[in-house]
């Protein structure tokens, strides 16, 4: 099969003319570097083998040799793994210096116009990848260990050209822009969660609650006093196979991985009881079908709006 290649160096630039960096953080780097890479890859579905080389002087550049056997998302995965990695505002730099990095490649306008439409489609989707974000993070975060790295960049440059690109350096002073401040990512709140109870365990008064959501056994804690006063009270008595309709809050965090991690479920509140077709709205559900009813009843001033 006919195997293409690129040759693709990140530069470490240094405050002294020693070009020397301290040896772990380079490993740190390149390896949060190469799976970076490597998860890029599997998201494009496309296979490819990188190779090392010497580490060289100006100031300090790690090379890496990149072996295509599909070269049809080449120029599509440089683009997009430059532009994530090198987020920042001059990303049409970017897009401009690719393009001079394939000025080789015959493309027809209408090709050219289709493969930047899917740039920025994938640009947007993989934004919100986590493995990749915690990825970038690692990247940084390994550079900042070492107070002599003034700034990274990357270069590209094809076996089918002669041209290259390099991108605009990220200077020191912006790394903690790209580092995650915690592991933690914000709640995630299902309006509409629906939770099969499996036992609720008394202990001291405190209600320790077993259930499935999604198909995952979970434990959580409920916040809603009303119902779990009439828990108390005996007016709610759980049965094998009934379930709740409420409002699930997830805590959610990112592994060494990059894998979404839930912590814990909190209940918020609890809008229905279902217990095989019976249904019992609770009082917190009440609530939220009178809420909902108003908010698209017509009134006065709707009206006025209407008029103006």
């Amino acid at each position: 099969m006919d195997i293409d290649n690129d040759a693709i160096s990140i530069h470490f630039e240094t405050d002294n003319d020693q070009h020397f960096i301290d040896a772990f953080v380079e490993a740190s780097c390149s390896t949060a570097f190469l799976e970076f890479a490597r998860h890029l890859a599997k998201i494009y579905n496309c296979e490819i083998k990188v190779e090392t080389a010497v580490l060289r002087e100006g100031s300090v550049i790690k090379d890496f040799k990149i072996l295509w056997k599909e070269k049809s998302v080449r120029k599509t995965f440089y683009a997009t793994l430059l532009t994530l990695l090198f987020y920042n505002p001059c990303n049409h730099l970017l897009e401009k210096g690719i393009d001079r990095l394939f000025e080789d490649t015959e493309l027809t306008e209408l090709q050219k116009e289709a493969l930047r439409l899917e740039i920025e489609q994938r640009k947007s989707e993989l934004e919100s990848c986590y493995s990749l974000v915690k990825k970038q993070s690692d990247f940084y975060k390994s550079a900042s260990k070492d107070e002599s790295i003034e700034g990274i960049s990357l270069s590209v440059s094809s076996n089918n050209s002669h041209s290259g690109f390099r991108t605009p350096t990220i200077k020191r002073s912006s790394f903690d822009e790209y580092i995650l401040d915690s592991n933690k990512l914000d709640p995630e709140i299902n309006d509409a969660a629906i939770v099969i109870i499996d036992s609720p365990v008394i202990s001291d008064k405190n209600y320790k609650w077993r259930g499935t959501y999604n198909g995952v056994p979970i434990s959580f804690n409920i916040q809603d006093s009303e119902f779990l006063v009439k828990v108390r009270a005996g007016i709610y008595v759980f049965k094998a196979g009934m379930a709740i309709k409420c409002q699930l809050k997830c805590n959610r965090s990112i592994n060494e991985n990059g894998d979404i991690i839930a912590s814990d479920y909190l209940v918020q509140e609890v809008y229905e009881l279902i217990s095989g077709v019976a249904i019992e709205i609770t009082s917190a559900g009440k609530r939220k079908e009178q809420k909902k009813v108003q908010d698209i009843s017509p009134n006065l001033f709707t009206y006025l709006d209407d008029k103006q």
